[in-house]
């Protein structure tokens, strides 16, 4: 994938290109990843080719890639799903770019108005690196000192100022000092504006921590107090029977979903169960007493160490590990599919 996708496509991009030269670029970039995600052959060995004008770099990496290995076969398998999903994200994000895309084949007013616009971002992903180098090797250094230094060196302010008369020079310099008391206020005021706010606004996340837990404690007081109006909390499927022998369908009702709420609320979603087990409804449906108790018992066995024992692991079989690719890269064609439906709209 780096020799063959990654490194080709950005030495595209890095390139002096104007930005709609490079729609022929994204066009056969989506063209080889839909022949690939068919056939991924070429990659596998090594003969796939992103685009001619930038071949990928052959060295001892890319030499000991394409070695013979027992593993091609699944790799190839692999590389079909990847290059699908890839597929897929390339139509959309550059839908644009693409036949049938507004910026497809514009006229020279849009040329001439995109004449300076870069294919990438690498300018303030290296402005970004600059600021993380500093901030370690500054650590006690404020953001106006930080900007200063990245500004001074991005610009090429020192280039600039030797490149000025003397007198010029030293009349930039002086006016720099003197506006430099200036600049501190302002970032010292802007500075304790924003550590006001970050203040008020962890103080309000706690005062609504605080209401929360407090909300949470009054339930669970509740549910443990309506327990306790039920003698306790049921241990096991004997003492739920007895319990309930003698209750109407109403009392039956209530009591069950007491305890069902006590489980979930004091216990907590217990392993060997799901979160259906312990609701009252489903699909705007509510449960039967019956279909509640037998919710409950289940948590009890759960909750007593009687829910199933854990399945062995077992080596995959290759042929349910086909299946799955196989069906992974249909619902991939199929949102590919759908997509393009969108765009047609």
């Amino acid at each position: 994938m780096e020799k063959n996708l990654t490194t080709p496509y950005m030495d595209m991009v890095t390139s002096k290109m104007h930005i709609m030269d490079a729609q022929k670029h994204f066009g056969r970039l989506r063209d080889m990843l839909a022949e690939w995600s068919n056939d991924s052959g070429d990659l596998v060995n090594g003969s796939a080719l992103l685009f001619p004008d930038f071949p990928p770099k052959k060295d001892h990496i890319y030499d000991k890639l394409y070695e013979k290995s027992s593993d091609e076969t699944e790799v190839a398998a692999l590389l079909s799903i990847i290059l699908t999903g890839l597929l897929a994200v390339v139509e959309r994000q550059l839908a644009d770019q693409l036949p049938g895309g507004k910026f497809y084949n514009v006229d020279d007013r849009v040329r001439k108005e995109t004449q300076s616009m870069p294919l990438h971002n690498l300018s303030s992903e290296n402005l970004f690196a600059r600021l993380d180098r500093l901030q370690k090797n500054m650590p006690n250094a404020n953001t106006v000192t930080m900007e200063g230094i990245i500004l001074w060196s991005h610009n090429k302010t020192y280039a600039y100022l030797n490149s000025l008369e003397l007198k010029e020079k030293d009349a930039l310099i002086q006016k720099a000092r003197q506006k430099s008391p200036q600049i501190l206020k302002a970032y010292r005021e802007r500075k304790e504006m924003i550590r006001n706010k970050y203040r008020e606004q962890l103080q309000e996340k706690q005062k609504q921590k605080l209401a929360k837990d407090r909300r949470t404690a009054e339930r669970k007081d509740k549910i443990v107090d309506d327990i306790s109006s039920q003698e306790g909390a049921c241990k096991s499927r004997e003492e739920l029977e007895l319990n309930i022998v003698n209750m109407t369908e109403k009392e039956t009702f209530s009591y069950l979903q007491a305890q069902i709420r006590y489980q979930k609320n004091i216990h907590g979603i217990k392993k060997g169960t799901e979160k259906l087990d312990y609701q009252f409804q489903h699909k705007g449906k509510r449960f039967t007493a019956e279909q509640l108790k037998q919710n409950l018992v289940k948590i009890l066995e759960c909750e007593n160490g009687h829910d199933q024992e854990a399945t062995p692991i077992t080596p995959a079989n290759p042929e349910k590990k086909e299946e799955k690719l196989t069906a992974l890269k249909r619902k991939l064609t199929d949102k590919i599919g759908n997509q393009r439906k969108q765009r047609k709209q």
